[in-house]
């Protein structure tokens, strides 16, 4: 079939509440969720989720500035949030209030599924992933098998080996915490432009996993990054 949509259901905005150690060397986003919103309808985008960790700010701000901004009729925003359970990272799509983080990865899954979303887990063999804690999980819905900042390690590679152990959907997102990733990752998904459709697609697993990156954009985040934390008069974004 070739009628299909593009998705990522995985970015970040200016209001993620970043891990610790990515702090440090403020690895993350410095943009708000307008700029994000603009350069997914410019990169041909047809859905985008923001999962800012632990919070749904960014997401709830960026559904009004759909509205708002005469802009619902170029992208379906769905609300999302990337959780830090105790095990790892698991994005919940489709949510409308705030799961807590630091419950276990399957108190976390059966939190997203009472709220009628679902449940992606984000780079699973990568750091800040669940790892082999997966292979305890029957419950979630789609799993992330291309990933640009996975691809330093075997990450990607083995999810791609291991998805067929599951009956889930295989996922590409960006994970993305600078505009120059958008658009070299996606989903591809067999379905109407709305959210209960795309959230159905991914259930039944009507998707695939697109990746068109390079390690350039991963190092370019990283030295970026590093860059910004000796340079005093760089202003911050304000949260």
């Amino acid at each position: 079939m070739d009628d299909f949509i593009k998705g990522d259901f995985h970015t970040h905005t200016k209001y993620s509440i970043e891990p610790k150690t990515l702090s440090i060397f403020e690895a993350r986003a410095r943009y708000g969720p307008l700029d994000l919103i603009k350069t997914a309808i410019a990169r041909g985008l047809n859905v985008l989720a923001i999962t800012d960790h632990d919070t749904l700010k960014g997401a709830e701000i960026g559904e009004k500035l759909v509205k708002t901004e005469g802009l619902s009729d170029k992208i379906l925003l769905i609300k999302g949030e990337e959780i830090s359970s105790r095990e790892g990272h698991i994005l919940g799509i489709g949510i409308n209030k705030v799961i807590k983080p630091g419950m276990s990865a399957i108190e976390t899954i059966d939190a997203i599924k009472k709220q009628g979303g679902v449940s992606i887990i984000p780079h699973p063999f990568s750091p800040y992933g669940i790892r082999n804690i997966i292979f305890n999980l029957k419950k979630f819905d789609g799993m992330e098998t291309v990933n640009p900042f996975a691809s330093f390690s075997i990450g990607n590679k083995r999810a791609q080996r291991v998805i067929n152990l599951f009956d889930v959907a295989s996922i590409g997102s960006t994970d993305a915490h600078t505009l120059g990733v958008i658009g070299r990752v996606f989903t591809k998904l067999w379905c109407d432009m709305d959210v209960d459709s795309v959230l159905n697609a991914i259930r039944k697993k009507q998707t695939e996993a697109v990746g068109n990156y390079s390690f350039v954009y991963p190092l370019y985040n990283l030295f970026r990054n590093l860059g910004l934390c000796f340079i005093p008069w760089y202003k911050r974004p304000k949260v």
